[in-house]
């Protein structure tokens, strides 16, 4: 199983997000809409009556204050989302921030952190786990819980931002948890080296 490359193309994790986000926003939202669906019309309904009771300028004005707390809310968790990896692979693993690189890959646009030292498939499912299970798990289930469709759809869009995290876990089926996997600098991906 040594030097083996896993490799995915930009189609790939692109195919594999659109499906996921399908299921997970249908197993997630479902439940959500049959425990809290009278209260989500209800917010739905105080909207549509500020729109015609305090008139359109009002109402712009509610959704320009959503829409700036929905777009702060999209950066912070793509920036705690990338430094989750990177702090679960140097707690894990003891090393300093010299073994950790942040960038970006080009088109479209997608921020990476890639650990240059070599680390167990054990230590590498966790690391690349963790964003997805507290930016997106987490919030989900307390969304759920709670009633808040923030919190839903919060977790709804960070466990589908973590899709490729999940793919790549899904990649490491097989190997031996013990054995040591590269993180791949140039291509979303790994290498077994043994």
């Amino acid at each position: 199983m040594a030097d083996q490359h896993i490799i995915f193309s930009k189609d790939q994790i692109r195919t594999f997000t659109k499906t996921f986000t399908m299921y997970n926003t249908v197993i997630i939202g479902l439940p959500f809409i049959i425990m809290w669906g009278s209260e989500m019309f209800e917010q739905v309904k105080g909207i549509v009556n500020l729109l015609l009771t305090d008139g359109v300028l009002a109402y712009l004005w509610e959704f320009t204050k959503m829409y700036f707390w929905i777009m702060l809310g999209l950066l912070s968790g793509i920036i705690l989302h990338e430094l989750i990896h990177a702090l679960t692979f140097l707690l894990i693993t003891g090393k300093g921030l010299k073994a950790v690189e942040f960038g970006f890959i080009e088109k479209p646009l997608i921020p990476y952190v890639h650990f240059k030292e070599q680390i167990s498939v054990r230590a590498y499912r966790i690391g690349t786990a963790m964003p997805g299970i507290l930016l997106g798990i987490i919030p989900s289930i307390a969304g759920l819980w709670s009633g808040s469709g923030y919190f839903l759809l919060f977790g709804i869009v960070f466990i589908s931002a973590a899709a490729g995290d999940f793919l790549v876990i899904r990649a490491t089926k097989g190997i031996d948890p013990r054995l040591k996997v590269r993180d791949l600098p140039d291509e979303i991906g790994f290498e077994v080296v043994g």
